[in-house]
């Protein structure tokens, strides 16, 4: 697996233009870890949801 990340430019405020460059292996990881971290979010903010309800 390859990934790697290039700062491009950095600017004041802290945020950067980069690149990124993978391989397929590097890709899925990427997508999974992607798709897994939106999952979580969904969960956590239902739990929320519900818990305000009662």
């Amino acid at each position: 697996m390859n990934i790697e990340i290039k700062i491009v430019k950095e600017y004041e405020d802290g945020s950067a233009d980069a690149l990124v460059h993978f391989d397929k292996e590097g890709l899925g990881i990427l997508v999974e870890e992607g798709i897994l971290s939106i999952l979580r979010k969904y969960i956590k903010q239902q739990k929320t949801e519900k818990k305000g309800n009662k």
